[in-house]
């Protein structure tokens, strides 16, 4: 029988609490969605961001519980001083992608506010008493047959 290294051991899975939020996640966008609160489309996106942000903290953490430390090193040398580079360790890379795709989920929940918000994205139209930013009427209606 032969023994295996740490580093070569299997991905192992830490347990069910990626799952478990990731259910509740997904049960909380579709009421959001039923509702009528959210899309259908930002809600996919949502969640899948939401997948991917908690794949890589669990990568994170079954990283961290067999030691991987996250380093970043430098080396340069080799070959006259002509070979050198950075290394970055794998849980570093998890850590990072967590955090990135993470802030990506952030970015996509608070866009809809802010853009309507901002004016950005088209707003129902309300032709009693509508007003644009300069506090004047609308325009006559151009083809109105009257």
């Amino acid at each position: 029988m032969s023994e295996t290294t740490p580093d070569r051991d299997p991905p192992h899975p830490s347990g069910g609490w990626a799952g478990f939020i990731l259910a509740f996640f997904g049960i909380f966008l579709a009421l959001a969605t039923y509702q009528g609160e959210l899309g259908a489309w930002r809600a996919g996106v949502m969640l899948l961001l939401a997948a991917v942000t908690l794949w890589f903290l669990q990568l994170f953490g079954d990283s961290m519980t067999r030691g991987h430390w996250p380093t970043l090193e430098s080396h340069w040398g080799g070959l006259g001083g002509g070979l050198g580079g950075w290394r970055i360790s794998p849980s570093l890379v998890y850590l990072l992608g967590a955090l990135w795709f993470g802030g990506m989920l952030v970015v996509v929940a608070e866009r809809s506010e802010t853009a309507e918000a901002l004016g950005l994205v088209d707003a129902p139209d309300d032709p009693q008493g509508a007003e644009n930013p300069c506090g004047t009427p609308p325009p006559a209606d151009l083809f109105d047959n009257r």
